[in-house]
């Protein structure tokens, strides 16, 4: 799995909130934290502090220059994100070619969003492991222009394609953004015949309800490269790295999917004979 940084999508659930801006990024894990003071004589800000034995980030004073990550010696301060080449990413990734080999699997290009920014490098990097014979996935919100998925469409294996919210304006008011161009975008990549699996988020009092999840399966029947949906009940697994980025996390954290929306949403893809599978 390599992870892109960088997404136009701002879903309150999001569980890898890192993902979301494109440049590189200060975590801090302040249980890590030796408390040596290096960091402090780094910043020209002064957003570290020192004081009754707790190390205190002020992210608003913080400017991201990262210079306090290279005096970090305890890994307490960290860099989240990481500029290749297509030839120095393609290298790492091509150490488990054997493995590839000998379990029929391959990459999948996640985010953020992978297709965001799609350019020359990456293209470079898809050439690169396709020669390999080395199978590439995409796992996408959807939302991006046209012509980034056309240059990558010789290259992609299979999809992994989000649908978040059925209704257009509920899917705008939780993350940040209209669902028509990803609808238009799913239409157009089903032509071409590669692969589609449908990755369906499901949080409470956002979309649990009876017309998402009508609309999952009336979008699918529609779909002739549909392989399966996956429902994603939510979880809290992104809860610390809001903290360690500075951060609220936006959700109430003991909230969670109850069993008997999982027995409904069950029972109506079932009556679509839809192919399916609760991850």
């Amino acid at each position: 799995m390599v992870h892109l940084k960088g997404c136009p999508l701002s879903c309150i659930w999001c569980s890898t909130p890192e993902s979301q801006l494109e440049n590189p990024q200060i975590m801090f894990d302040p249980v890590k934290c030796i408390q040596c003071g290096k960091c402090i004589e780094k910043c020209e800000q002064g957003a570290i502090t020192i004081q009754n034995g707790v190390t205190t980030l002020c992210w608003e004073k913080c400017k991201n220059t990262l210079d306090c990550v290279t005096a970090c010696q305890a890994n307490a301060l960290t860099i989240i994100g990481k500029h290749y080449t297509s030839e120095e990413l393609a290298k790492i990734i091509l150490r488990d070619k054997v493995f590839f080999k000998n379990s029929d699997g391959g990459v999948t290009f996640s985010g953020g969003e992978p297709l965001y920014r799609v350019n020359d490098s990456m293209i470079g990097l898809f050439k690169i492991l396709k020669s390999n014979g080395i199978s590439i996935g995409i796992d996408t919100t959807g939302y991006v222009p046209w012509k980034n998925l056309l240059k990558v469409l010789p290259f992609v294996d299979f999809f992994l394609w989000d649908l978040k919210q059925i209704n257009s304006q509920k899917h705008k008011e939780y993350t940040g953004v209209d669902n028509s161009i990803i609808f238009t975008n799913l239409k157009k990549v089903d032509n071409y015949g590669i692969d589609l699996y449908l990755r369906c988020p499901i949080i409470p009092g956002c979309n649990d309800d009876a017309e998402h999840i009508n609309g999952i399966c009336k979008v699918a029947k529609q779909l002739g490269s549909l392989k399966e949906i996956h429902i994603i009940p939510l979880h809290h697994y992104g809860t610390n790295r809001y903290a360690k980025l500075g951060l609220e996390y936006p959700l109430n954290s003991d909230l969670k999917l109850e069993i008997k929306t999982l027995n409904f949403i069950k029972e109506v893809m079932d009556s679509y004979k839809l192919p399916y599978k609760i991850i």
